[in-house]
């Protein structure tokens, strides 16, 4: 049974993580909760794997690279697409990576190492949800991100699981999101693509190969 984890790092009671379980070509969540840092998420995360599952990729909801001058193009290209979809602050949805908030950066970087000590060829993707809900076509014009909860992703994510509007709430649903897009790297599905291939400065990554950045596909058709 193929198993995808999902980590939306933050603070103290900030960290949302899910463990999510294949099937047939869906995503069921076995359970998603909030930690306070990247070990307990991580520990919350393995207690949680159901019995005969095996880890095959994570995607995190924080910066798994950077180019020397803090300006990606993947970053550009979101917006640029969510913009034309209706987001109001493509901005301050997808901000530079030299202004997000130290612990989002921090724990990403974290349980990426965490992972990577248990499982070191494990693929990881870079996620960024609350872009991912406009490209799927979930937000739109006047229902931003903080509006949906977990019954509006049910085209791709098979079981209950009782979401609500709370800050912690949101939390979770990024993390399976997050668990979402590592499903769809490894799949390597034709309508989704690593933005990493469009970054034509030189890269630094948060930990050794494999590290992506997969989104779905059809607005990043560029040369």
């Amino acid at each position: 049974m193929k198993v995808f984890l999902g980590f939306d790092p933050g603070g103290k009671g900030k960290f949302g993580w899910a463990v999510c379980l294949e099937i047939n070509d869906g995503l069921t969540v076995i359970a998603t909760d909030i930690a306070d840092h990247a070990k307990d998420a991580l520990e919350k995360s393995l207690n949680a794997l159901p019995k005969g599952g095996s880890v095959v990729a994570a995607g995190i909801d924080a910066p798994m690279f950077w180019v020397a001058d803090g300006r990606r193009e993947a970053d550009r290209l979101i917006r640029k697409a969510i913009g034309r979809l209706g987001a109001k602050s493509p901005g301050g949805t997808v901000q530079s990576i030299n202004s997000l908030q130290g612990a989002c950066v921090i724990q990403g970087l974290l349980i990426s190492k965490l992972l990577r000590r248990l499982y070191p060829d494990l693929p990881i993707t870079e996620a960024h949800p609350k872009a991912l809900l406009w490209l799927m076509g979930i937000a739109q014009r006047g229902r931003d991100p903080g509006m949906i909860e977990i019954k509006d992703i049910e085209e791709v994510i098979i079981g209950e699981v009782g979401f609500g509007l709370l800050d912690k709430e949101k939390d979770k649903r990024d993390a399976v999101l997050a668990a979402l897009t590592a499903q769809m790297m490894i799949r390597r599905k034709s309508d989704w693509v690593d933005l990493l291939k469009y970054e034509r400065k030189e890269r630094i990554l948060a930990d050794e190969p494999p590290i992506g950045y997969w989104m779905p596909k059809k607005y990043f058709e560029t040369d």
